[in-house]
């Protein structure tokens, strides 16, 4: 079932309510774990141009940035990520320090009042947690981790990955 998504006015209004609200502060930090062995280097291939890139995918971070993006799409919104190369990222609008050799996660959202999607890169996980939290409305959001984490914290990321922002 897609439910209805907020106009970009009603985000900000939402992030206002947000920033200003009295969220508990006892949180769940999560397990201390130690570092497990890198995984192989894998062949990944730029969703956009093909170029065969070779990579390490610590937390098979790329299978839950996806999932996290459907369920913002479930939400109503329009979003995509795609996983593509330095060059094709550049063409999609990032325009930090990318490096040759390194897939990207390229994030597109847009309101129903945008025409234009905002882009950001992100290829962490967490962030795209936050993001669907926001969208949720929810104070808090768990971590790949099971840390939990308040909302009103992460405004400079809710702000980066979709372009809402109280300011």
């Amino acid at each position: 079932m897609v439910k209805k998504s907020l106009s970009k006015e009603k985000l900000i209004a939402q992030l206002k309510a947000l920033s200003k609200s009295e969220t508990p502060e006892s949180i769940h930090m999560g397990a201390m774990c130690y570092s497990p062995a890198p995984p192989q280097a894998q062949k990944v291939k730029c969703e956009s141009c093909g170029k065969i890139v070779e990579e390490y995918d610590w937390m098979n971070s790329r299978t839950g940035i996806k999932k996290e993006v459907e369920e913002i799409k479930k939400l109503g919104y329009d979003v995509k990520v795609e996983n593509v190369c330095a060059a094709c990222a550049t063409k999609l609008g990032i325009s930090e320090a990318l490096f040759e050799g390194q897939l990207y996660s390229v994030f597109c959202f847009r309101t129903k009042d945008d025409k234009h999607y905002h882009v950001s890169e992100s290829s962490n996980e967490n962030e795209y947690k936050a993001v669907l939290a926001f969208l949720k409305n929810e104070p808090t959001y768990t971590d790949y981790y099971d840390a939990t984490h308040l909302i009103k914290d992460e405004l400079d990321v809710i702000k980066r990955m979709t372009g809402v922002s109280i300011d």
